[in-house]
């Protein structure tokens, strides 16, 4: 961040893609809809409209509350708030996707999530006493998920 804004890896559609996640994901209360949310911005970011609208609409969230959110004091203070927290958790981040487990950054569990995301979750969820959520590195609960 600077007095002119955000300053972003891909440059000013990632930022504006940046704080309209913000407002998206502050106004979904499940988890599930925010990682559906998710995947469908990311599934095409480039195609005009496609998470303003589209992922927007799938989400049940208020386009309208969105577009007022991502233009406003609102959308910039969460961002800066996203800026602190990525700070204060990880060395950077050095690169995207940055993974994060606990609030802490830690290289080893970094490269085991970006190898095999699901293996690496399923012993963060077992060393939390989640035992009967995963089976040999594999979810097989998702309710619990």
């Amino acid at each position: 961040s600077s007095d002119k804004g955000f300053v972003c890896q891909h440059g000013p559609k990632e930022c504006r893609g940046n704080t309209i996640h913000n407002c998206v994901l502050k106004r979904i209360n499940n988890s599930k809809a925010q990682v559906d949310y998710v995947n469908c911005a990311m599934y095409d970011p480039e195609y005009p409209g496609h998470i303003e609208k589209t992922c927007v609409e799938e989400s049940g969230v208020d386009v309208e509350q969105v577009k007022a959110c991502y233009t406003s004091e609102e959308g910039y203070q969460m961002m800066l708030k996203a800026e602190t927290e990525t700070k204060n958790m990880t060395p950077g981040p050095l690169f995207v996707p940055t993974i994060v487990f606990d609030d802490k950054y830690n290289l080893g569990d970094q490269n085991q999530a970006f190898a095999n995301f699901e293996s690496t979750l399923c012993k963060k969820l077992v060393s939390h006493g989640h035992v009967n959520v995963c089976s040999n590195g594999v979810i097989v609960n998702r309710q619990t998920c």
